[in-house]
């Protein structure tokens, strides 16, 4: 596999101490012991995901019924409401079987995204999917009370016969839907935090709605395939975290969205963290910022990186397959092997200790109206373009290498035929001209239930911000409510962002396509 001289492929050697360190960790873990620095929260109530057997039954058995009876009843959609963990693994498994033509998935409340959705829906003869762990979570709230008032309109008296809650035992939304008749509830664990309840309801009842078999789950009781599959992927974190704590993940882009959050909210605190990258092609060649370090790559496409012509040492790992009957099984095993890099990492991983500045800031604009006019955005956007703001961060000398790009637009999101601001295009100028930075790209909201802790807890970084203007919806009756929501949820992670004196800027989508 040698490259040159200088740039190699290498396959990933555990030597023995390492095997051993990482076994040792892993059998503490199975034994739900606390490896961690210590933390206010107590590991043992967060763990209740790594040994589920007859849990995960109970959970398939509940999960079963209620996908029969969905079944059964022949809705002509399935749309599944949430946000971060909630949703995320019902947004893996759709693209994994190309699943989008009876099934949708809503994690933004972008009304444009929303409306264009709601078009191809049947209101009368769709059923609603309400997924949140806390039952409160904002986004998932209001998309639950905007499809409600919908089929209120639409004539339908008895609402709660449309909807399905999933939610932690007494929360405001587990007592809503009891209160409203829905047609099922289940529970989620309290035991299992979001990110990791794959194996819960959440994830398990999306599998069995869209077509995986209950063995296909039941793999995450094959401990020894388990800890194989976690030995692997917890060295190679251990060798990003020697490496300037950067991780190149080359799977489909929802199990890395999926991954993404896992390695950010776990790992991004305190100052520190891992940052997942999910890029590194221009043209034939592969270009990494850092050539002083190897960078650990996870891929189910080992081949096509053979041909390349290679700028950085690569460190290649093969052990996640493209297998949608091993995706459950895949999943508990990063998640062990995150939990134990964190532990070297010196950070606790069952906590998201930065992520309310947002939450508040957003939760403050919403109730005074006067605290922001709807023209905020448009005052404060950048006259400069994105090359603009790259060229001017390449003449300044800085240690941060780090840019995110949070995009409050509409392009790529499920049901949207306006992708005239390509991002994935842009992306790609950025890296090919300016490679010297790694750039992590989100959709807002739905990044701040991803990326939103590693942004404000984890190493310090620059942020753009691209803005699509939603303000037409401001006259729509059914759509304004969420067309605030958006506006605010930019404006208050833009504020939280400031107040840690990082360097940001806000621009229209537009001004992102002007290349010279």
């Amino acid at each position: 596999m040698i490259k040159d001289s200088k740039y190699r492929l290498l396959n990933l050697q555990i030597d023995e101490g390492t095997n051993i360190s990482i076994n040792k960790d892993l059998e503490d873990l199975r034994n739900k012991k606390n490896i961690w620095i210590s933390n206010d929260i107590e590991p043992f109530n967060r763990l209740g995901w790594i040994n589920k057997f007859e849990s995960t039954i109970s959970v398939i058995d509940k999960c079963t019924k209620v996908a029969r009876d969905i079944e059964q009843r022949n809705p002509s959609s399935i749309v599944f409401i949430g946000m971060g963990g909630s949703i995320q693994t019902a947004k893996v498994i759709q693209q994994y079987l190309n699943s989008y033509d009876k099934h949708f998935t809503i994690d933004t409340t972008n009304p444009e995204v929303i409306d264009g959705m709601v078009q191809q829906l049947d209101l009368k003869s769709t059923i609603f999917i309400v997924m949140s762990k806390s039952g409160t979570t904002l986004e998932t709230e209001n998309l639950m009370h905007f499809f409600i008032k919908m089929i209120k309109d639409s004539g339908i008296k008895n609402f709660g016969g449309h909807f399905i809650s999933i939610s932690d035992k007494e929360t405001p939304l587990q007592s809503f839907a009891e209160k409203n008749s829905f047609l099922h509830i289940l529970e989620g664990s309290k035991d299992v935090g979001g990110r990791f309840s794959s194996a819960t309801a959440f994830g398990v009842l999306p599998a069995l709605i869209m077509g995986i078999k209950p063995e296909a789950i039941m793999k995450i009781n094959d401990k020894d395939e388990v800890n194989k599959k976690a030995i692997k992927l917890t060295a190679l974190l251990l060798n990003s975290i020697k490496n300037k704590k950067r991780i190149l993940i080359d799977l489909m882009p929802e199990l890395y969205k999926w991954i993404e959050q896992l390695i950010a909210e776990s790992s991004g605190k305190d100052g520190t963290g891992i940052i997942p990258l999910n890029y590194a092609f221009n043209g034939e060649t592969l270009n990494l910022h850092d050539k002083s370090a190897t960078t650990p790559i996870i891929t189910d496409r080992i081949d096509k990186y053979l041909d390349l012509k290679i700028t950085t040492p690569i460190l290649m790992v093969g052990c996640i397959k493209n297998n949608i009957n091993n995706v459950f099984q895949d999943m508990l095993a990063w998640q062990i092997s995150v939990s134990i890099a964190c532990k070297t990492l010196g950070v606790f991983p069952f906590d998201e200790p930065d992520v309310q500045s947002s939450k508040i800031n957003t939760l403050k604009i919403l109730n005074d109206s006067n605290q922001y006019s709807d023209g905020w955005i448009e005052e404060n956007i950048s006259n400069s373009s994105i090359e603009e703001i790259l060229e001017l961060f390449s003449k300044k000398s800085s240690k941060e290498k780090l840019i995110y790009i949070n995009a409050y637009t509409s392009d790529f999101l499920n049901n949207v035929s306006d992708t005239s601001c390509n991002l994935r295009d842009v992306t790609n100028k950025m890296k090919s001209k300016y490679w010297h930075y790694d750039y992590v790209v989100g959709y807002g909201p739905s990044y701040l239930h991803s990326t939103g802790q590693l942004q404000k807890g984890g190493p310090k970084a620059k942020f753009i911000y691209l803005y699509s203007d939603t303000s037409d919806y401001r006259d729509k009756p059914m759509y304004a409510d969420l067309q605030r929501i958006f506006q605010s949820q930019l404006i208050g992670d833009f504020k939280a962002i400031q107040k840690l004196r990082r360097t940001v800027y806000i621009i229209e989508r537009s001004k992102a396509l002007k290349w010279k």
